[in-house]
């Protein structure tokens, strides 16, 4: 019998990559919500930051490595800041697979 999806989810959750990646979803998730909000479409987002299209539209693909400064450039673009949250990985496991996206 082949893995459920649950149990594929267990195996991943494993991972630090996983949640490493979840982290990268989660902020892309209110990037788009604050750009959304504020009517900022990704080619004012890469005006804002003096970088091109190409590239922030390869960030809320989430085919980048974030670093924090880069997290904290993004945020800043859009009138806002980063912050951050240690949880213990049951708590982000629940949060995650509710369809949640993590503190802001």
């Amino acid at each position: 019998m082949a893995p459920t999806f649950d149990q594929h989810m267990t195996l991943a959750q494993q991972h630090p990559a996983y949640w490493s990646y979840l982290m990268t979803l989660e902020l892309i998730d209110a990037l788009v919500a604050e750009m959304d909000v504020k009517g900022v479409s990704g080619a004012e987002l890469a005006r804002r930051m003096g970088t091109s299209r190409a590239w922030v539209s390869r960030v809320l693909a989430g085919e980048c490595n974030l670093t924090a400064a880069t997290m904290g450039k993004l945020a800043f673009a859009l009138g806002m800041r980063v912050t951050t949250q240690i949880v213990p990985l049951d708590t982000a496991a629940v949060h995650a697979e509710s369809g949640g996206s993590g503190p802001r």
